[in-house]
């Protein structure tokens, strides 16, 4: 049984108190468990209703797990008429877990040897896109969302994103707010942006100009 956490990313009143260890309850931890799986499966069930339904449209899978889990969360605060009845920092630690668990995995995964012969235009292609990110994400990004602490952590989110995908902008995120606090806005934006919108535009885009060049 999870006793306690950390400040890491619980909820935001303890991460405005740097240090503070807060006690959590097994049940609602297993609460937590139990609704992210039934999203899981809600968003697999998603998944092959859509690829029967739009069969020249492919979609990661974790973009209908967004869905099944916007899907299960408001039926339960419907249900129990409160959103405090959803174990959200309980949630918040399992994804925490799986998030460092897919990292880690993704790295030891890498086979950077079988890249050897493109390692020149790989590097280049890093280095101009990490310049225009940085460009785009100071003047354009953090100005446009206010130039306020959210921004900046959204900023962290888009960069992120930018340089690689939705779980690298959330340990972006999280890297910043273990430090500093929490952002309930960003974390609300970027993982619904970047991780669902973006997807579902992205592969009406990669779609419609493999059509157009004759890729199938």
């Amino acid at each position: 049984m999870i006793q306690s956490c950390r400040v890491s990313s619980c909820d935001a009143e303890a991460l405005e108190e740097a240090g503070k260890v807060i006690p959590l309850d097994g049940k609602r931890f297993a609460l937590g468990c139990a609704l992210t799986l039934i999203a899981f499966g809600l968003g697999a069930f998603l998944m092959d209703l859509f690829s029967l339904i739009f069969p020249g449209l492919n979609f990661p899978i974790h973009v209908m797990g967004m869905v099944g889990g916007a899907i299960v969360r408001n039926i339960y605060d419907a249900l129990k008429k409160s959103s405090k009845a959803t174990p959200e920092k309980e949630i918040d630690i399992l994804g925490s877990v799986c998030l460092s668990m897919f990292v880690s995995m993704a790295v030891m995964t890498m086979r950077l040897w079988e890249l050897a012969s493109l390692a020149i235009p790989l590097i280049l292609l890093l280095v101009a896109g990490t310049l225009v990110t940085i460009l785009f994400t100071y003047y354009i990004t953090f100005r446009a969302l206010g130039k306020d602490y959210d921004a900046a952590v959204m900023v962290a989110g888009h960069i992120g994103f930018g340089l690689g995908a939705v779980p690298a902008s959330m340990a972006n995120m999280n890297a910043l707010t273990e430090v500093y606090r929490y952002s309930k806005l960003a974390f609300i934006i970027v993982p619904v942006v970047g991780g669902m919108f973006s997807n579902f535009t992205n592969a009406a885009n990669i779609t419609f100009f493999m059509n157009l060049v004759g890729i199938h």
